[in-house]
């Protein structure tokens, strides 16, 4: 299924990026790629969504807290995390 999740999102940097949802302070998101891994850390469950560049999404993660590895060879990746999508370079 393809999903236009390509505008409107927080660009990461291959590093990590730290953010808020608007919606609560509690509600933090650290991502961070090692490896051939992108690590979520999440304070909050929340369901992940993973995509490639071309909009294809490629993993669905439950809702869950903590930290969630996600293995992807190297590319682009948008990942639809709550209401918030990221780009992610690994």
């Amino acid at each position: 299924a393809k999903v236009d999740c390509l505008t409107n999102y927080i660009d990461v940097e291959p590093a990590t990026i730290t953010s808020t949802n608007a919606l609560s302070a509690e509600e933090d998101v650290t991502i961070f790629t090692s490896g051939n891994r992108m690590i979520v850390r999440l304070v909050q469950p929340e369901a992940i969504r993973v995509y490639t560049a071309n909009g294809v999404m490629i993993k669905a993660l439950d809702p869950q807290s903590g930290d969630r590895a996600i293995e992807v060879p190297e590319g682009i990746y948008f990942l639809r995390i709550g209401k918030q999508v990221y780009k992610v370079r690994r």
